[in-house]
């Protein structure tokens, strides 16, 4: 018994209907919820510098988060010669006047204290366990003396201190979520 394949005129439109679909849709983003900050946590961190975000690293990598011209702070683990392992904590907080700073259960401690400053949790703390462009470049831009070319930093601990930050970025996800469901269901009866 001869098998008959569909009509190349319907495998088309299907393609068609597929390749439409996901231009819809677009990226998703994706969050790591439980990113390990296992390099830094627990080790002191003593302050380098602070400045504030400059246009031309904003152009570069394209972080969103914060405005240009936002205060940033940076501390580096004191066990290490190099910069090695970094915090870079944006916007003004308490945090700015430590000397030292330890990370522990994504709670950080300031100057010895065995308590929580006020204002001091970050509304984000992404983790980034490989050498990252971007914060060589923070790193440069307000540290004494820049870091070797052979030798960036290789983990970074980035934290945004704002609130507002946070719920922007949920809504454009949920948003993004129910518009690809009501999309993607439209293509499945559509192909039936």
């Amino acid at each position: 018994m001869p098998v008959r394949l569909s009509s190349p005129q319907k495998l088309n439109n299907k393609a068609v209907l597929l390749l439409l679909t996901l231009i819809l849709m677009g990226p998703t983003p994706a969050a790591c919820e439980n990113a390990s900050c296992s390099f830094i946590e627990g080790h002191i961190l003593e302050y380098v510098c602070h400045s504030t975000y400059a246009e031309n690293i904003r152009y570069q990598h394209k972080d969103r988060i914060p405005a240009i011209g936002t205060p940033y702070a940076i501390w580096r683990r004191t066990d290490t010669n190099r910069p090695s392992y970094l915090l870079i904590a944006f916007y003004d907080s308490p945090l700015f006047s430590c000397y030292t700073v330890v990370l522990s259960n994504q709670q950080l401690y300031c100057d010895g204290r065995n308590y929580v400053l006020p204002d001091t949790m970050p509304a984000q703390l992404h983790c980034i366990d490989f050498p990252f462009h971007y914060t060589t470049d923070l790193y440069n831009t307000c540290a004494p003396s820049a870091c070797d070319a052979d030798s960036p930093p290789l983990s970074v601990a980035i934290a945004y201190m704002n609130e507002n930050v946070k719920m922007t970025v949920e809504a454009g996800v949920c948003a993004k979520c129910s518009t690809a469901v009501l999309v993607l269901a439209l293509v499945v009866t559509i192909l039936q």
